[in-house]
């Protein structure tokens, strides 16, 4: 669940 929620993240923040 963490794990997905960093990833997550990092696209969103790579995608922004």
């Amino acid at each position: 669940m963490f794990k997905k929620m960093c990833i997550g993240y990092m696209t969103f923040s790579f995608t922004y």
